[in-house]
C-alpha cells in the first residue's frame, strides 16, 4: 500500500532511425516499430534489454540503467519513508539506437 503510493514508475521511449522492431529481452514481446515507450517499476540498480531487429540490419541489443538519471522527490520522499531510495533513479526520457543496415566490410561481391 505505501510503495504504491509512491510513485516508483519509470518512464522512457526508444526510438530506432530506420524502423526497426523493439523487443523487450526479458518478455520477448515487440513493443513497437521504429519508437516504443517503456515503463517499469524497478528498483534503482536495475537493467533492462532490448532487442532491436530490421531485416537487412545487424541486431542491436540496448541496455538502459534505472540509474540513468536520478529524481530529487523520491530522494527527499526516501528522509521521511527511506523506501523511496530504492527507486530514486530514473531512466533518461529516451534513447536512440542506430542499426547497421546494407552491406558490412568484407562480405563478398
Amino acid at each position: 500500500m505505501l510503495m504504491s503510493s509512491v510513485g516508483c514508475s519509470s518512464r522512457t521511449r526508444i526510438t530506432t532511425e530506420v524502423n526497426a522492431t523493439i523487443y523487450e529481452v526479458d518478455s520477448g514481446r515487440a513493443l513497437g516499430t521504429g519508437e516504443a515507450d517503456y515503463q517499469d517499476d524497478k528498483p534503482v540498480w536495475s537493467k533492462t534489454t532490448f532487442r532491436i531487429e530490421k531485416e537487412g540490419c545487424r541486431t542491436k541489443e540496448l541496455v538502459i540503467n534505472r540509474s540513468d538519471d536520478i529524481s530529487f522527490g523520491r530522494i527527499l520522499a526516501g528522509f521521511v519513508l527511506i523506501i523511496p531510495w530504492l527507486w530514486a533513479g530514473d531512466y533518461h526520457t529516451s534513447y536512440g539506437a542506430s542499426l547497421q543496415c546494407g552491406r558490412t566490410e568484407g562480405a563478398g561481391h
